[in-house]
């Protein structure tokens, strides 16, 4: 399905999540990539039915000095059925601040 995707199966660009972390419910009906930066490719995200996935955000990243990294990331819709996922998003409060050193 990677291949041949276009327009149609595009359910989300690619892109990295802004924020501090994304936790995600899916069914097995849509796609999760991610980018795999060393070998210039995209790659299935592999889960089981009852696991939540954990995708750090850009502001995690910096906040950690790129310890943990946010990846870039898309999701290929099927075109046969339906899907559907839970998304929960935690943002640093408004007045958040990386620390000068970063």
């Amino acid at each position: 399905q990677t291949e041949k995707c276009d327009k149609r199966c595009m359910g989300s660009s690619p892109h990295t999540d802004w924020h501090f972390v994304t936790i995600i419910s899916r069914d097995a009906a849509s796609t999760l990539e991610h980018f795999d930066r060393k070998a210039g490719e995209w790659v299935s995200v592999q889960s089981q039915p009852d696991e939540l996935l954990l995708l750090i955000g850009d502001w995690l990243s910096a906040y950690s000095d790129s310890t943990f990294h946010a990846p870039t990331h898309r999701v290929l819709s099927p075109t046969q059925e339906s899907s559907l996922s839970f998304v929960l998003f935690f943002y640093p409060s408004i007045g958040a601040r990386l620390p000068k050193d970063r």
